[in-house]
């Protein structure tokens, strides 16, 4: 597999992030730890996940995993 496969575009209210399907993975039981091509909110052209959410919001997402994976990196 290519890096371009392992990676996953998920876009929260119009702001895209980019990561790796792995990272996501890492914590089960959470809707983006099951992202599938088959959901509703996967657009197929544009290649990318979307969730009508509050942008800012995720940005705080994004620390959580952070810091349960990485909390030195996390805290600075």
């Amino acid at each position: 597999m290519s890096d371009a496969e392992h990676r996953v575009t998920v876009n929260v209210g119009g702001i895209r992030h980019e990561t790796y399907k792995a990272t996501l993975k890492k914590i089960p039981a959470t809707r983006l730890s099951r992202l599938t091509e088959a959901l509703a909110n996967y657009d197929p052209i544009l290649n990318e996940y979307y969730f009508d959410r509050h942008p800012g919001v995720f940005g705080q997402v994004r620390v959580g995993f952070a810091f349960l994976y990485h909390p030195a990196r996390a805290r600075n």
